[in-house]
């Protein structure tokens, strides 16, 4: 009887931390449900500031506004010029490529043109040796 009730004490005890780490993992996700519902809340508000602003506003958000549009057309141009920077040294890339490739294709070439002219050398030598041998 009395282990029965230790053991049923170990399981109180159990579900009880079990519980408490449930509430605290609920109480995080509540916290970073409200911290998301205060930021889609400024996110609101900002939008609705944004699409009806007052007399003093408008001219604002409209100089506010092309200096954004300046500013990002002054970026996209940007962008171009590194683009086309890009593509050229993938051009200039792809040129020095198929230099050291046709080098290299020649000097296997001459290589092989090296050994055979090499070899022709070494049989007539040794015909010459065995005519003279004869």
């Amino acid at each position: 009887m009395e282990a029965y009730l230790l053991e049923i004490q170990a399981e109180t005890i159990v579900r009880e931390d079990q519980v408490a780490q449930r509430e605290k993992r609920i109480e995080a996700r509540e916290r970073e449900l409200n911290e998301r519902e205060a930021l889609l809340e400024a996110h609101r508000k900002i939008l609705e500031s944004k699409q009806a602003p007052t007399g003093e506003e408008s001219s604002e958000s409209a100089k506010a506004l092309a200096k954004e549009a300046r500013a990002l057309k002054a970026l996209q141009r940007e962008l171009e010029a590194q683009e086309a920077k890009l593509i050229e040294a993938r051009k200039m890339l792809k040129e020095r490529e198929d230099f050291v490739e046709n080098c290299e294709n020649e000097l296997v070439e001459r290589t092989m043109n090296l050994t055979e002219r090499e070899a022709r050398l070494e049989q007539d030598e040794e015909d010459r040796e065995a005519r003279r041998l004869a």
